[in-house]
C-alpha cells in the first residue's frame, strides 16, 4: 500500500513545485490548462506575464470592451 506523504508547501494541484502566489495563479501546469481554455473562449493569443500584477495590468490591444472583460475573467478566476 503506497504511503502519502503530505508536504504542506507543495502546490495541491501538481505536486511538483513550492505553493505560492505566482505559481498557483501562473505556472502550474493544471492552471495553465484552464487558462488556455479561458484563452480560446475569448479567442485570444497572449504571453503569460511574470507576475500576478503584470497580469491583472495586462490589456487587450485594440479593443477596450474585451480588455474589460480579459480583466473580469481573471479577478474571476482569482
Amino acid at each position: 500500500m503506497p504511503l502519502f506523504i503530505f508536504i504542506p508547501w507543495l502546490c495541491v494541484c501538481c505536486k511538483r513545485s513550492e505553493e505560492d502566489v505566482d505559481h498557483l495563479f501562473l505556472d502550474c501546469c493544471f492552471i495553465c490548462i484552464l487558462w488556455f481554455k479561458l484563452l480560446e473562449e475569448f479567442e485570444l493569443c497572449w504571453v503569460f506575464p511574470g507576475s500576478i500584477k503584470q497580469m491583472i495590468l495586462s490589456k487587450v490591444v485594440g479593443c477596450r470592451c474585451k480588455t474589460k472583460l480579459w480583466r473580469t475573467a481573471i479577478l474571476a478566476t482569482f
